[in-house]
């Protein structure tokens, strides 16, 4: 709960109240998933195929927003430019 709040305070800090675009968008429905200390930005329809794959095995979800420090800091990654310029 703690590193969600970290997460969506520093995206809220970007792009504002914009957040909910990422999220409830016209054609798919996307969500945030958190992989070892990575969040990722994927369809809902994916993130529900990648359930049957055991957390260790899985290597990534689509694409990397970020990644949470060993202090608990989260750090934007340059893969999420593109969906923060929208």
């Amino acid at each position: 709960m703690k590193k969600q709040n970290h997460f969506f305070e520093k995206l809220a800090k970007y792009i504002g109240r914009n957040i909910r675009f990422l999220i409830d968008n016209e054609n798919e429905e996307y969500c945030f998933r958190l992989q070892k200390d990575r969040v990722y930005y994927v369809r809902l329809s994916i993130a529900e195929q990648a359930t049957t794959i055991g957390r260790e095995n899985l290597l990534s979800l689509g694409t990397c927003f970020g990644k949470f420090t060993k202090t608990g800091k989260f750090k934007l990654h340059i893969t999420a430019l593109p969906y923060l310029a929208q």
